[in-house]
This record gives structure tokens, C-alpha cells and sequence, in this order.
């Protein structure tokens, strides 16, 4: 084994990681599916609400 190297790892602002086309895609991907989730959680609240 090699000993740990001194230097810190290179880190991306996030400018940089928002150019990427495919971490874009993932994070559309993630909002939208997000958003679905929090559509369906209002609607089972007022689901339940106007059934009891």
C-alpha cells in the first residue's frame, strides 16, 4: 500500500457540475420526481380529509 497523498482532492464548484449534460439529465430526473412525490402526498391528504 501507498502511503496517502498530502494534496488535497481537486474539487468542482458547482458551475462545473452543472455543465455536465449527464448529471443535469439525473438531476431533471430527481426534481421531477420529487415534485410527483409531493403531488401525490397533497393528494392523499385531501384524499383523506374529504373521506372522513
Amino acid at each position: 500500500m501507498s502511503a496517502p497523498s498530502s494534496t488535497p482532492a481537486r474539487v468542482g464548484s458547482y458551475a462545473t457540475v452543472g455543465r455536465n449534460p449527464r448529471f443535469l439529465v439525473l438531476w431533471i430526473d430527481r426534481m421531477s420526481s420529487f415534485s410527483g412525490d409531493v403531488v401525490f402526498n397533497l393528494a392523499a391528504i385531501w384524499f383523506v380529509l374529504t373521506t372522513t
